[in-house]
């Protein structure tokens, strides 16, 4: 009985399993593995790209030591009377 709720039922065209079951057919222990694998995948991805932007961020901000860019993050920063000397942001 139990083998019969697991295992897939067979295409009657073909006699064989068809290649992608029905979550129905193929009990719910393997519907549950089916979406944890979803979500293993889609989470695995999203870290990957975290992973990406995280190195982007770390070469970007060492060109821009190297280059001696300034990057003032507030504009409010230049309005209050902050002068730029050099490479440094001076803010009085």
């Amino acid at each position: 009985m139990a083998r019969r709720l697991i295992a897939p039922r067979l295409d009657p065209m073909t006699w064989r399993a068809p290649r992608f079951p029905d979550t129905a057919q193929a009990g719910p222990l393997r519907a549950l593995l089916r979406v944890e694998a979803r979500e293993a995948a889609f989470f695995g991805v999203v870290g990957f790209l975290e992973a990406v932007a995280f190195v982007a961020a770390a070469l970007a901000g060492f060109v821009a030591v190297r280059a001696r860019v300034v990057v003032v993050p507030f504009a409010a920063d230049l309005d209050a009377g902050a002068r730029l000397r050099g490479p440094l942001l001076v803010v009085p």
